[in-house]
């Protein structure tokens, strides 16, 4: 009786364990794959609302739907962008994963010196499916150069941007130009990695007309 009743317990404990462990490594994934794939933030009378704390990015960006549900018209600004107006039809925008700070803002606030933030909230961007390809160029001298074109300028084809890229960051043999920010982006970004660093990007915007023309390069120097 005394062997039955040990080896009941020694098989209860071991499936309890087994459970316990195998729970423990799915939940985090599990988790993720139930976070909403649009996040949802309100312009309020006195600050900016979070009804989404963390959201799923998608293959082209992070979706956002904004809305204005008080006080004087305003629009949300991020650390990295912003002028987003309330709108009931979804934002699709670039901002990376991990954690973005960002709030609404009126004219009042754009007007104070310096300008203040009213009530800012912390996005966190879970990537789970590994969407983003990081975009900053690293290094401890970095310069940008911005085109300008005629309404009627004409874009490169898609497929011949790799290659372009490649003639814009001055890439030399063995560094890698590769797509960058999120697979289905817009704008399209390829970035130079030079030595395991990312040391330059180009940033390609539509001509309206299925074309790409070169909007900006950035190159960064380093050891």
């Amino acid at each position: 009786m005394r062997f039955l009743l040990a080896s009941v317990l020694a098989t209860a404990l071991a499936t309890g364990c087994g459970q316990s462990a195998g729970g423990a490594s799915h939940r985090p994934a599990a988790a993720a794959a139930q976070l909403p794939r649009v996040a949802r933030i309100a312009c309020t009378a006195g600050d900016t609302r979070l009804l989404t704390p963390a959201v799923r990015p998608q293959s082209d960006g992070l979706h956002m739907i904004l809305r204005q549900t008080g006080g004087p018209p305003a629009t949300l600004t991020s650390q990295r962008a912003g002028g987003w107006k309330p709108r009931p039809r979804p934002y699709v925008i670039t901002l990376p994963p991990g954690r973005s700070h960002l709030g609404c803002m009126t004219m009042a606030d754009w007007s104070a010196n310096p300008p203040r933030r009213r009530g800012w909230v912390t996005l966190r961007i879970v990537d789970r499916d590994r969407q983003w390809v990081d975009d900053r160029p690293l290094g401890e001298s970095c310069s940008t150069g911005s085109l300008d074109y005629s309404p009627a300028a004409t874009g490169a084809a898609r497929p011949t941007l790799a290659a372009l890229a490649e003639k814009a960051l001055q890439a030399a043999p063995g560094d890698l130009v590769e797509r960058a920010g999120y697979r289905r982006q817009r704008p399209i970004e390829y970035r130079l990695v030079h030595g395991g660093v990312v040391r330059g990007l180009a940033t390609y915007r539509s001509d309206g007309h299925g074309g790409w023309l070169l909007d900006s390069v950035t190159r960064c120097s380093g050891d």
